[in-house]
């Protein structure tokens, strides 16, 4: 599966970057929207958003950050350090 989304230490950070990003790309308001379609949130949130990918059947899970330019890299970083450790890769 593919998935947008926004990890950062702060929720309402994440919220508002992954909100932020989607609807420019898409020209829409994704506030409603970001929770269905994507995630963002906490190292904790985003890995519990992805376990329940994986309990649904998922094998594959392709991420794509939506986040500020000048994020990027450090989410990416935030992803590695804590997400997958916990995800189990």
């Amino acid at each position: 599966m593919f998935i947008w989304g926004c990890v950062h230490e702060e929720r309402a950070i994440a919220e508002r970057y992954a909100i932020d990003a989607l609807s420019r790309t898409y020209a829409q308001d994704f506030s409603r929207l970001v929770g269905k379609y994507a995630f963002a949130g906490t190292p904790h949130d985003v890995v519990a958003r992805l376990q329940d990918f994986g309990e649904a059947g998922a094998e594959t899970i392709v991420v794509s950050f939506a986040c500020p330019h000048d994020y990027v890299d450090e989410g990416r970083h935030l992803f590695a350090a804590e997400v997958l450790p916990a995800l189990g890769r």
